[in-house]
């Protein structure tokens, strides 16, 4: 497996990674939800409930998506920090 460059410095600007870092607080609250007691859980129409299946599905899903789209903004700061390093050599 071969990191992307700079994923240390760049990872929080990465579409992908706020997506999964969303899915994961997302799905973390769905569980919690789930293993509270009936008589907790706040009373959802099957609509509601529907909804947010819905947003559970879809939040991998566009993740996954971002993953291979080009984020242009990001290589023109690569190209910039690289003219940057060059320059101060």
């Amino acid at each position: 497996m071969k990191m992307i460059d700079e994923a240390g410095q760049v990872w929080h600007r990465l579409w992908s990674m706020r997506l999964m870092i969303l899915t994961t607080i997302y799905t973390s609250a769905a569980g919690a939800w789930a293993l509270l007691p009936p008589d907790w859980q706040p009373h959802l129409s099957e609509g509601a409930k529907a909804i947010l299946a819905g947003i559970g599905v879809a939040l991998p899903a566009i993740a996954a998506v971002s993953r291979v789209v080009a984020q242009p903004r990001l290589a023109a700061d690569k190209q910039a920090r690289q003219s940057a390093d060059q320059a101060g050599a």
